[in-house]
């Protein structure tokens, strides 16, 4: 079974001290151009202050796959998905993420194709007609339609919000997928922003109230805003540690582990 996989060099689902985002997408077998897609976005996201999560497209144990997928969904802050080959675990994975409302960025290629073949998995003369009805002459003869977003109704009200890219487009034109990235992550910023002060909020100490509670999500706000904010210094992220480590003293509470690996990636993306 295929499990979650970081980038890193361990198979941890998500790392402290960084925005996890869940990547969602198809795999070689059934999109011909997707690793080089998969090493820009997740370039990208790295380089923006996120920690990308991958999520392949194969059969898993559904019993230890859903606990993981779900929970590694609920903390992220970000879900980017690649509809390229249309996959069914790629769509249950989006549905799961629109179901938990989570910020969203769906793309695709402006040719991406929903690969049917695959979708019989391994076929040869011996099953061929048994699997698929056709003649394994007919079924060579089978074209995978056109993910059409304009014309296809199966985004419903969602076809017009899908950006397209093109994976043969260099990294000065629009349609790259690195720049279709970060104009959509704009779009949505104050909702990943949300999203991480909302999750920063639920792992408050659980013995902590009253006015040292109201100064956490106080900070738990600010922090979460930093990681997106382009003219970031030094003494921003001295101002929120100061913060934090004045309120663990006030409280006598220590702070969360995911704070303080939060500010600490703050100061190595500044390094």
């Amino acid at each position: 079974m295929e499990r979650l996989q970081s980038t890193g060099p361990s198979a941890k689902i998500s790392q402290e001290g960084e925005l996890p985002c869940i990547l969602v997408y198809s795999s070689k077998a059934h999109v011909e151009y997707i690793n080089p897609i998969l090493d820009l976005v997740t370039e990208y996201l790295n380089q923006n202050k996120f920690k990308v999560i991958l999520l392949k497209d194969e059969a898993r144990c559904i019993s230890v796959y859903s606990e993981e997928f779900l929970q590694a969904a609920k903390d992220c802050v970000l879900g980017v998905v690649i509809l390229d080959g249309f996959r069914p675990n790629v769509l249950f994975e989006f549905g799961v993420l629109v179901g938990l409302k989570k910020p969203i960025i769906l793309l695709k290629d402006k040719k991406a194709k929903i690969n049917i073949k695959t979708l019989y998995g391994n076929i040869d003369s011996k099953n061929c007609k048994t699997v698929t009805g056709l003649t394994q002459a007919h079924f060579e003869d089978l074209v995978n339609p056109t993910i059409n977003s304009g014309s296809f109704n199966q985004f419903s009200d969602l076809s017009p919000n899908i950006p397209e890219y093109d994976h043969n487009a260099s990294k000065s034109e629009p349609e790259h997928i690195t720049n279709l990235l970060c104009s959509n992550i704009s779009k949505i910023r104050t909702e990943i922003e949300k999203e991480g002060e909302k999750l920063l909020r639920e792992i408050a100490p659980e013995s902590m109230s009253g006015s040292y509670l109201e100064r956490y999500h106080e900070y738990v706000a600010r922090l979460s805003s930093l990681p997106f904010d382009s003219r970031l210094e030094d003494k921003d992220v001295d101002a929120i540690s100061n913060d934090f480590k004045n309120l663990e003293r006030d409280s006598k509470i220590n702070m969360p582990s995911k704070v303080h690996s939060l500010i600490a990636s703050l100061y190595n993306s500044l390094a």
